[in-house]
């Protein structure tokens, strides 16, 4: 049984000697990460930083590529709700979508 008036328990300090690391690098005290897991998870890294930026390229790109293609009435008519603070006329989705959510609350 454990006795909660016991006084809170306070670990020795953590000690350590270079010499015994052998090519790995001091990270905290329960764990060592050797250099060569150090550069796959910097190249992992690296990846998924390329990989967010690909995608943001991606997708400027199709806005692009919408606008281009748009019919010019259909710009006119989002051009028009912008300057209105974006009230305007709404899909038939958007509204059963809001109904759905007021009508979980």
């Amino acid at each position: 049984m454990l006795n909660h008036q016991a006084a809170e328990f306070y670990p020795s300090h953590f000690q350590y000697d270079d010499s015994s690391l052998n090519g790995y690098v001091y990270t905290d005290e329960f764990a060592y990460i050797s250099i060569q897991d150090l550069e796959e998870i910097e190249a992992c890294d690296e990846w998924v930083n390329l990989t967010a930026h690909l995608d943001e390229l991606e997708q400027d790109h199709l806005i692009a590529f919408a606008l281009k293609h748009a019919p010019p009435e259909k710009l006119q008519d989002i051009r028009e709700r912008v300057m209105k603070g974006g009230k305007g006329k709404r899909s038939k989705r958007a509204h059963s979508d809001q109904k759905k959510v007021t009508a979980g609350k």
